[in-house]
């Protein structure tokens, strides 16, 4: 009787990182928005489509928070992160400015000049009083005046830059926070820019003034 070997052939391990990467998409409704100060943020409202492998996954987005009860431009940052692919980040750059307070001032200064009572006002013609010029003291006519102090002149701030890295021990509960009251502090004109490495990574924020 022939006898028959079967052999068997081990599986090929599978190669975790072959796996294709997770296909993502996170895209905002705009780019930048105004509110004035105090105004609430309604974060997930300026997400439009967060995908990955063609499924919403809007629950997995994360963003950081800013305080609208200081007025600047300010950046909110969205990010997505699949299992096993790089988290893909927005930026969606917030202005808050003052309310505006000068149309009300208009309508109550229009309302203060309309007369209260109806019909027609005479206006009389204003009596001219005579005048009478003195002479003047010569000696009072050449008097130098006398002169002004001279106000000090104020040094001119300088504008700069200043980065809040994670890898200074910043994270993305605290750096925004650390750039916003740097710049509030500057005496100038500010904004808080995101850093990001060559793949789009997120190193931390920079400090702008100008």
């Amino acid at each position: 009787m022939d006898t028959v070997t079967v052999s068997e052939t081990p599986e090929e391990p599978v190669n975790e990182a072959s796996v294709a990467p997770a296909r993502r998409t996170l895209k905002l409704t705009q780019e930048s928005i105004e509110l004035e100060k105090g105004d609430p943020i309604d974060y997930l409202s300026y997400v439009e489509e967060a995908l990955i492998n063609g499924e919403d996954h809007r629950d997995q987005v994360q963003y950081s928070e800013i305080s609208t009860e200081t007025t600047g431009e300010f950046s909110v940052v969205y990010r997505l992160r699949p299992e096993n692919g790089l988290v893909m980040t927005r930026i969606l750059r917030v202005l808050i400015t003052e309310p505006e307070m000068e149309e009300a001032g208009n309508e109550q200064a229009a309302e203060a000049k309309t007369p209260k009572e109806e019909g027609v006002v005479q206006q009389t013609a204003p009596v001219q009083q005579e005048t009478t010029v003195l002479p003047q003291d010569p000696a009072a006519q050449t008097a130098p005046a006398p002169q002004q102090p001279v106000q000090p002149v104020r040094p001119t701030l300088q504008p700069y830059t200043k980065q809040f890295l994670f890898s200074a021990g910043y994270d993305m509960s605290n750096v925004e926070t650390a750039c916003s009251a740097e710049g509030s502090a500057s005496g100038l004109s500010w904004s808080c820019e995101p850093l990001h490495d060559g793949e789009g990574i997120i190193l931390g924020m920079e400090l702008r003034t100008y």
